[in-house]
C-alpha cells in the first residue's frame, strides 16, 4: 500500500509498503439496499490517504472487545495485526514480507481474532492474522488484506462507502461493466491499457497513488512529472520519480484520461506466477469509480462515478 501527500511544485513524497483533492461524487450503492442483500457498511475515513475502517475485535483469552483501525488493503494478499495488542496463538516463526520496495525478513507469529462491524455485527470468527511489528510512523492497528476480504464481495466507493456483502447470484448491476481478473498470489491483476499498450496492473485500494514500473514507462514514452520520496516498511526514505500517463483504460468505456504514475523501482517480479506485472491501480485510479469486488468468480463490476 501506499501514503501519499502533495507538496508545493513538482516535489512529491509518499509512503508505501506491501505488501489527494477530495470533492464530491455521485454514489452507485442504492442496489445493495434495495436488493436486500446481506452487508456490512463500514465506516471508512482516509487518513493520510489510506482507506481506514474500524472494527471490532477480541479473541478467547481477551474476550473485551476492542476498537481498531485497519488499512482496507486489496493489495495485500495477507492480514497482519500489530505485535503486542492481542495474545499470540502459538510459537513464533519467520517469514519473508514483499513488498514493492523489496523484502524483508520478519518474526510472526498467528493471531485469532472475532471480528465485528460497529453495530456488533459477526463478520468472521477466529480468523487468522499474522502479528507484525509495524514502524511507529504508521499509525493504524492493522492490515485487512484479500485473505480476509474474499470472503465477501466487496463493494468500495472511495472515500466514500464500503461494503462487505455476502455473496449471491442476486446481483443488479446491469450499468456496472464487468471486467474479469486473476487472482495471482492473492493479488487481483487486471489486464488495461495506457494508451495503445496492453499491462497488467494490480488493484491496490491501500495505495494512494498508482504506479507503472520504470521500464514501461520508457518503453510508452512517458514524460517525467517530477521528483518523489517514498518511505518503506522500514521507515527508510527514498528517492524516486513519477510519469504521467493518458488514457489508461481497463474497458473502452472506463479511461482515466490523465493520470500520475509512481514509477522508479520495478515491481516487475513482484509475482511468484501468472507472469509479470507491470504496476499498481492506486487510490487516484480508484476513486473515480464503483467497484464491486466479486472474489468468488474473478469478476470486477466498475461503473463512473
Amino acid at each position: 500500500m501506499y501514503k501519499g501527500i502533495q507538496k508545493p511544485k513538482t516535489a512529491k513524497k509518499y509512503l508505501f509498503f506491501l505488501l489527494l483533492l477530495l470533492f464530491c461524487k455521485t454514489t452507485n450503492s442504492a442496489f445493495i439496499q434495495e436488493s436486500n442483500l446481506e452487508h456490512h457498511d463500514l465506516e471508512i475515513k482516509l487518513s493520510d490517504l489510506q482507506p481506514r475502517i474500524k472494527l471490532l475485535a477480541n479473541q478467547r483469552k481477551q474476550p473485551e472487545l476492542k476498537s481498531l483501525n485497519f488499512v482496507l488493503d486489496t493489495g495485500s494478499n495477507i492480514s497482519l495485526i500489530r505485535k503486542n495488542i492481542f495474545l499470540p496463538n502459538g510459537e513464533t516463526k519467520s517469514f519473508r514480507l514483499k513488498s514493492i520496495s523489496g523484502e524483508i525478513e520478519e518474526e510472526f507469529t498467528e493471531i485469532g481474532l472475532n471480528l465485528f462491524d460497529e453495530k456488533r455485527k459477526l463478520i468472521s470468527e477466529n480468523f487468522i492474522f499474522q502479528s507484525f511489528n509495524f514502524n511507529s510512523k504508521f499509525t493504524f492497528d492493522g492490515i485487512l488484506g484479500n485473505d480476509a476480504l474474499a470472503k465477501f464481495d466487496l463493494f468500495i466507493e472511495l472515500p466514500d462507502n464500503v461494503f462487505l456483502i455476502k455473496p449471491s447470484i442476486k446481483k443488479k448491476l446491469t450499468e456496472f461493466r464487468r471486467i474479469p481478473f486473476v487472482l495471482s498470489d492473492g493479488h487481483i491483476i487486471l489486464e488495461a491499457k495506457i494508451g495503445s499498450f496492453p499491462c497488467r496492473l494490480l488493484l491496490d485500494t491501500g495505495a494512494g497513488i498508482s504506479y507503472l514500473n520504470q521500464k514501461k514507462a520508457v518503453e510508452l514514452n512517458l514524460k517525467i512529472g517530477g521528483k518523489a520520496s517514498f518511505m518503506d516498511l522500514r521507515g527508510e526514505l527514498q528517492e524516486t520519480i513519477y510519469h504521467l500517463g493518458e488514457n489508461l483504460c481497463v474497458d473502452e468505456n472506463l479511461c482515466q484520461k490523465k493520470i500520475e504514475l509512481l514509477s522508479g523501482i520495478s515491481i516487475e517480479d513482484f509475482l511468484s506466477s501468472n507472469g509479470k506485472l507491470d504496476g499498481i491501480l492506486g487510490l487516484n485510479w480508484i476513486e473515480n469509480y464503483s467497484i464491486l469486488v466479486d472474489y468468488q468468480n474473478l469478476n470486477l463490476y466498475i461503473k463512473q462515478r
